[in-house]
């Protein structure tokens, strides 16, 4: 699975003049500002490289020592910056670089760990897909808003120091906002894909247990999901132009819906006579020879003459559907892969 991403930390790097003769322990406050940033940046260059890693790795657990010397790097940047001083008894800047660091520790630390085990059973139904989806554009969330409210004490000390900044072009923060637009499209497009995908695991399980109760009702739902989701890309956009992805998704939700409304009745309908068949089979076997009337002979040969017809028939319409699927399947991977390739940041 991809990521839905945020923007972690607004531009810390700035093109700095100043106009004070301020004394400190620092020459100046550009000194001071210089120091937490540098500091800072050491994080924000860490947090790209793994959010990086996880929007281009479809198992978080292969980065998982990526987010471990996250970890590692944001508490050693912490501890660096508690441990300067402030500047002329003013520690604003340095708390909010502070609190800046310890949330995105333990955003690290436990929503990022949660994420690891989340993604292992996000495939077992919607809402788990859902819900690890959720969890992630949270803990995006969260670093997003500490990036803010840190950018604005930024902010608020230099003016209070009569510094002018001026914010210079900064190559990670861009990369950081556009992978954030592109994931929060791919998860929006992945979950309409999704819903459809796994009702139809559970159209195939009913038929693989032969159970024609729970294949008619999979089936009515995997065609009613699959319309709301053709309903719901009808109000989607592509994305900068791109519909590669949204295309991709309406044919294979047209691949469920057909499936649904033409060829589970063929499936049901094999499931009727196979099961007529083997009913009649256990009552022919059941008697002698001599007992068998010829009524129930000629039903028994009837019975079987219409189960290998609706046989035929369910051979072609599975290998159809299990070749149609495969590759639209294999479309939809590649496609997905593509469109984020193309359109989030790689380094």
């Amino acid at each position: 699975m991809k990521q839905v991403i945020s923007k972690l930390l607004l531009s810390l790097l700035f093109c700095i003049s100043f106009h004070s003769n301020a004394q400190s322990t620092y020459a100046n406050p550009v000194e001071h500002m210089n120091a937490i940033t540098k500091e800072l940046s050491k994080v924000q260059a860490d947090l790209w490289q793994y959010i990086n890693a996880a929007s281009h790795n479809k198992n978080m657990r292969k980065i998982e020592k990526r987010r471990l010397e996250i970890i590692e790097t944001t508490k050693k940047s912490k501890d660096a910056i508690w441990k300067l001083s402030s500047y002329k008894g003013d520690a604003t800047l340095k708390d909010a670089a502070v609190s800046y660091l310890k949330i995105s520790h333990a955003v690290m630390t436990e929503n990022y760990s949660k994420l690891v085990d989340m993604e292992e059973i996000a495939e077992q139904s919607y809402d788990a897909m859902e819900a690890y989806l959720m969890a992630k554009e949270m803990a995006s969330d969260k670093l997003d808003t500490a990036g803010k409210a840190l950018n604005i004490v930024y902010k608020e000390f230099a003016a209070k120091n009569n510094i002018t900044l001026t914010e210079a072009e900064n190559k990670t923060d861009e990369k950081l906002e556009m992978a954030g637009k592109v994931y929060k499209y791919y998860n929006t497009m992945y979950l309409i894909f999704f819903k459809s995908y796994k009702q139809e695991i559970y159209v195939m399980d009913a038929l693989n247990k032969g159970d024609v109760s729970s294949l008619k009702q999979n089936g009515d739902a995997l065609a009613k999901v699959a319309e709301e989701g053709l309903k719901t890309l009808d109000t989607i956009r592509s994305f900068n132009n791109d519909a590669s992805l949204k295309q991709v998704c309406r044919e294979v939700l047209t691949f469920y819906k057909n499936e649904a409304e033409t060829k589970l009745s063929v499936f049901n309908d094999f499931l009727l006579k196979k099961g007529a068949v083997e009913k009649l089979q256990k009552s022919i076997e059941s008697k002698s020879a001599a007992k068998r009337t010829e009524a129930e002979v000629e039903a028994y040969n009837k019975a079987i003459a219409d189960y290998n017809d609706a046989l035929k028939k369910f051979n072609t319409a599975v290998d159809a559907v299990n070749t149609s699927r495969s590759k639209l399947i294999d479309k939809w991977n590649e496609s997905s892969g593509k469109f984020t390739d193309k359109h989030v940041p790689k380094d």
